[in-house]
């Protein structure tokens, strides 16, 4: 699967759904990789998440485009 800016995935765990915003980087033990950018389709949720792209692959089902 891969991961596609704005489109809607729903976390395996809590079944939120949350869209992606962006790639970006994140620091992991000390080494740079690959992210996500994602957001919850609430809109009284402002709060911007970031997962290392391999986890995020693993943790959410891509709903629609």
């Amino acid at each position: 699967m891969n991961v596609v800016i704005g489109y809607k995935y729903r976390h395996y765990k809590n079944n939120n759904y949350y869209i992606v915003v962006d790639f970006c980087k994140i620091q992991v033990n000390g080494e740079w990789k690959r992210a996500v950018l994602y957001k919850s389709e609430n809109p009284y949720i402002k709060d911007l998440f970031c997962r290392e792209y391999n986890e995020f692959k693993e943790k959410f089902k891509i709903i629609k485009g």
